[in-house]
């Protein structure tokens, strides 16, 4: 990638040998490279049985493509509804630790194989409406204190003074401020930030 100038150069300096062995020293440090890049890599395409490489025959398929998702859907429905392992699924959308691609507030990348493209068109709604009440609607009740949460440190930071200050404080607070707490329902994927928005507190 030097040119044919700066190769005719190495050879001159090389005296006319235009072995490239003898012209190396002379090529720019960015081209050297190439050539025992190329004869590393062809050896080991040949010769990996001699060093205990093996060979892995991957199970995702080679060609995919992407598609944007505005619903909330599982992975476990896709997996179901388009018959495709879903622990390929989980490989090819690595993102979506829980296994929920949260699309209805903001629409999210899916990544299937090419394949699968038209079908995942084709059964959207099947695919969302598969098992959505068990996957999505499981619920667990928490309660969210109205009052202002307190943040706590290393001990080692506190004094006595400062411990008792907080403490009398507190105390005053508690006493100015109305302390209440409500129910409220989640379900799966909702963090609590997003909860805490939605109920007029913080985390």
């Amino acid at each position: 990638n030097c040119g044919p100038t700066n190769v005719n150069k190495a050879i001159h300096r090389a005296k006319g040998n235009a072995d490239y062995w003898n012209i190396y020293p002379y090529l720019p440090k960015e081209t050297r490279g190439y050539v025992p890049a190329f004869i590393a890599a062809n050896y080991i395409m040949n010769y990996y049985c001699d060093h205990n490489i093996c060979p892995m025959v991957s199970e995702l398929p080679v060609k995919t493509d992407t598609i944007v998702v505005s619903k909330d859907i599982h992975l476990e429905q896709i997996s179901k509804v388009l018959n495709i392992n879903i622990e390929h699924l989980r490989n090819l959308n690595p993102q979506y630790r829980h296994d929920i691609i949260n699309g209805l507030n903001h629409p999210m990348v899916l990544r299937l194989p090419s394949t699968l493209i038209g079908s995942f068109i084709d059964q959207q709604d099947s695919i969302c409406a598969y098992r959505a009440d068990e996957l999505f609607l499981k619920r667990a009740t928490v309660d969210v204190n109205d009052a202002q949460p307190t943040y706590s440190r290393p001990r080692s930071s506190y004094s006595r003074h400062s411990a008792s200050s907080r403490s009398k404080k507190s105390s005053k607070r508690g006493r100015n401020r109305k302390q209440g707490s409500k129910s409220v329902t989640i379900k799966n994927g909702d963090t609590l930030s997003e909860i805490a928005a939605r109920n007029g507190t913080t985390v």
